[in-house]
């Protein structure tokens, strides 16, 4: 399985040619499920796990909130909640592990890749204590709040230098994956939840800056680490085919985009967009990254394994029950259709469900050309 192999060649700090890839299917096949599998499996294997869902709110294009909502949704094996905060507390409590850190991040510092609050950062990790006004200051500067002027008080050092925004996601992102690895984790899983969602954005330049951003957390250009990161991302099928390839309304994405980005202010992120849209399609171009339908053969597997551990929960017999697939139906359907059947039965109440099926058609969203283009990253 290439995930699998993914978080085995970042656990041995193998170089990858992307940080990961992105994983396509149609209403109801379950790609958050898939998801939550990949999670599960990452934090068994000691890795930090965060995810962010794409939205109106959460804009992939806009790099610092989505390291906001990442931090915000952040996992270890042990901190189902609030997991950046715990797994730092539980560092700092101990009183090691911060040494790497340092070592590494005053490189960065001297070589010219990272700005020095990040040195002031790890120094304030290993001399505070959880809970601490410099530990919460540390916790939000790291999720992209504007106190930096209070954290060098609070550090000690007016003179550490603050990151530009537009190389502050990168930064904290590099410091970041170092830190955990750094703490005794295997690296960091990133996942991006309905990426089908950029379509959104209203203007060719703000769905360009998407799939520049997608491109820089797979590794390109040096904008994300290419060790110890992981990123995984689900997106509706059909997405890549009706909007990048062609539309049927108008030109398509890889050819529009492009032009409207090097007449913007966002000129710098050309190649970051085109190579984020290519590879969708080439993502999209393979079967292995395509989720289908389960077979009604799926169907009886999977009924027969959560039978099993119903009537092993609750110390009772119950039915096998008929697979009704209308071929629209989510797998979230057929799994709810079966547990509130077992549960009626066990209770010794009728069983009358009836099916309503939602069938849902793919409908492009013509955009206007509005370019807007904010300046900050």
């Amino acid at each position: 399985m290439e995930f699998a192999n993914l978080l085995k060649q970042k656990k041995q700090g193998v170089k990858t040619s992307t940080n990961g890839f992105v994983f396509f299917g149609g209403f109801g096949t379950g790609k958050s499920h898939v998801l939550e599998a990949f999670s599960k499996k990452a934090l068994d294997g000691n890795f930090v796990v965060s995810r962010a869902t794409i939205s109106q709110n959460v804009k992939l294009g806009t790099p610092a909130d989505i390291i906001k909502s990442l931090l915000s949704n952040t996992q270890t094996l042990n901190h189902v909640e609030d997991g950046l905060e715990r797994l730092l507390g539980d560092a700092t409590a101990s009183g090691n592990g911060f040494v790497p850190l340092i070592t590494w991040v005053q490189n960065e510092v001297k070589n010219g890749e990272m700005s020095s609050i990040y040195l002031g950062i790890a120094r304030g990790l290993a001399n505070t204590r959880y809970g601490s006004d410099l530990f919460e200051l540390i916790i939000e500067f790291l999720r992209g709040s504007s106190v930096g002027g209070e954290l060098k008080r609070a550090i000690g050092d007016g003179g550490l230098i603050l990151p530009k925004a537009i190389s502050r996601p990168r930064e904290s992102a590099a410091f970041l994956t170092r830190l955990f690895i750094s703490l005794g984790y295997a690296g960091w899983v990133v996942l991006f939840d309905e990426l089908e969602l950029i379509r959104l954005l209203n203007g060719h330049v703000l769905r360009g800056r998407s799939y520049a951003e997608l491109a820089h957390w797979m590794g390109f250009n040096g904008e994300r680490p290419d060790q110890g990161l992981t990123v995984i991302g689900c997106m509706t099928s059909g997405y890549v085919q009706e909007r990048i390839d062609w539309t049927n309304s108008g030109p398509s994405e890889i050819t529009t985009i492009p032009t409207h980005i090097l007449a913007s202010k966002s000129s710098h992120l050309y190649y970051s967009a085109k190579f984020g849209m290519e590879s969708l399609q080439g993502w999209a171009a393979e079967p292995i990254y395509h989720l289908h339908r389960p077979t009604k053969l799926d169907l009886e597997k999977i009924q027969a394994v959560l039978q099993a551990t119903y009537e092993e929960t609750y110390r009772i017999k119950v039915a096998t029950l008929p697979i009704a697939q209308s071929g629209f139906d989510p797998m979230r359907v057929h799994i709810r259709r079966w547990i509130v059947t077992w549960d009626l039965e066990r209770q010794g109440l009728a069983v009358n469900l009836q099916d309503n099926h939602v069938a849902q058609v793919y409908v492009i969203e013509e955009n206007s050309d509005g370019d807007d283009d904010p300046d900050a990253p």
